[in-house]
């Protein structure tokens, strides 16, 4: 099953309600858990790091990832998986799957909560990936500059497809590393997969 969400963050800035969005692919497939009985879920998560930018010039990018929160630079994997039970219990009873909520056309918003949040991060220079540091959503707020708050973010399921947001803005993103391979989770050059994901070439 192939489904799109549309990721939205919501602000209030000194000129009223500011939303920044973006939109991401779900690929699900269920693959034989053999040996054993059952199956399990394989997922592939496709799109590109959601940029917010602010009045100030910062610019905030929602990854493909999600991580262990506020203090830790422990990147734990796709930012899909698991984001099924925030759907489903929004939903109620009524849909059994969201194969069943993407035929009904339903397209209402589900709040998305702080443990769901995909992993943030900021740059003090665009163009130089090591100037690049996870953002607790905490000082989200501070970092979008005075008079900005940051209210809520949402996740609907959606038709439009994946659109760009950190290839426009990153220029390194792309290009081979020129950094060793450190073995640091923000070692950004070293990971472009938190930022853009393609189709893969099957």
């Amino acid at each position: 099953m192939t489904f799109k969400v549309k990721l939205a963050f919501h602000f209030e800035s000194p000129r009223g309600a500011k939303v920044f969005s973006g939109v991401w692919e779900i690929w699900e497939t269920r693959v034989s858990d053999f040996p054993n009985p059952g199956t399990s879920l394989n997922e592939t998560l496709i799109g590109e790091a959601i940029p917010m930018r602010f009045d100030n010039g910062r610019v905030v990018f929602a990854l493909l990832v999600n991580y262990g929160g506020g203090d830790t630079e422990d990147v734990r994997g796709l930012w899909s998986v698991g984001i099924g039970p925030t759907l489903y219990g929004a939903l109620g009873p009524s849909y059994r799957d969201l194969g069943e909520y993407v035929a009904a056309g339903a397209i209402k918003s589900v709040p998305l909560a702080p443990r769901d949040m995909p992993a943030l991060v900021t740059f003090e220079n665009l163009a130089d990936p090591a100037t690049g540091r996870f953002v607790p959503l905490a000082e989200l707020s501070e970092i979008a500059g005075p008079g900005w708050t940051f209210n809520r973010a949402e996740i609907q399921v959606v038709q439009s497809p994946p659109n760009l947001g950190a290839s426009q803005l990153l220029p390194w993103i792309g290009a081979l590393p020129t950094d060793p391979d450190n073995g640091r989770w923000d070692n950004f050059s070293q990971h472009p997969e938190y930022f853009v994901r393609k189709p893969p070439a099957w």
